[in-house]
């Protein structure tokens, strides 16, 4: 029972030099690659770093069907005044809400009802980037005792 003859490979007839010189060109093709390689990976994270940032910065609009989150949080009335530039007569209340100032607009009647100081319930929808305060709702405080805010 001999041993089967192993085939030799192709490269075992040439001369030295041939084998040589095929080797070397093997090399140099596979470190082609490995460069290629690495020049498209960077244009990969350069081009997802550049996309990242544009979709940061870019207003991206809701979808229709989104929930609104709304919020709640104790306002005071800050300001009053009558904007009467654009013909009409538009009477805006200004609420403050934590750190921000919410505009709203409402009609004569209510605008004679609200008294500077006076505080509010106040349900808001925050902005999507800033986070400032549209006025959805407000209601009067009522205290416990039944009398004004006690910080009076």
């Amino acid at each position: 029972m001999g041993a089967k003859d192993k085939k030799k490979p192709a490269a075992a007839g040439e001369p030295l030099w041939k084998q040589r010189r095929r080797e070397l060109r093997r090399q140099e093709i596979k470190r082609l690659m490995w460069k290629i390689g690495g020049v498209a990976l960077i244009c990969i994270v350069a081009g997802l770093l550049i996309w990242m940032n544009i979709r940061a910065i870019s207003p991206h609009r809701a979808k229709k069907n989104a929930k609104v989150e709304t919020m709640s949080a104790l306002g005071v009335v800050k300001d009053k005044r009558i904007d009467a530039s654009e013909g009409g007569r538009k009477y805006i209340v200004s609420f403050a809400v934590g750190s921000w100032v919410a505009d709203r607009v409402v009609d004569e009647k209510t605008y004679d009802k609200l008294q500077k100081g006076q505080e509010f319930l106040i349900t808001y929808e925050p902005a999507p980037f800033s986070g400032k305060p549209k006025v959805v709702k407000w209601e009067p405080v009522k205290y416990e005792s039944g009398g004004e805010s006690p910080n009076r």
